[in-house]
């Protein structure tokens, strides 16, 4: 079965399923990035990246779009 979007890395999806691990910071540590070099990438700060990784958060898709970006997890990402 062929799908036009990548797969997701088991290890990401490891973390949050089975972790509990919000998605956003399974898919900063897995790339290597602390929440730092995350809020300098996509221009936000680092305590708005933490108040991102908690479960309970609910962020703008605007906000989302930045981390995607920053994080090269879309097409055309800077």
């Amino acid at each position: 079965m062929s799908s036009d979007y990548p797969a997701i890395p088991y290890e990401i999806v490891k973390r949050n399923v089975l972790e509990n691990t919000p998605m956003i910071k399974a898919w900063r540590e897995h790339l290597g990035m602390t929440q730092k070099e995350l809020a300098e990438k996509a221009n936000i700060t680092q305590p708005a990246i933490a108040k991102l990784e908690r479960h309970n958060s609910n962020p703008r898709q605007a906000t989302l779009k930045k981390i995607a970006a920053a994080m090269q997890l879309v097409s055309g990402a800077a």
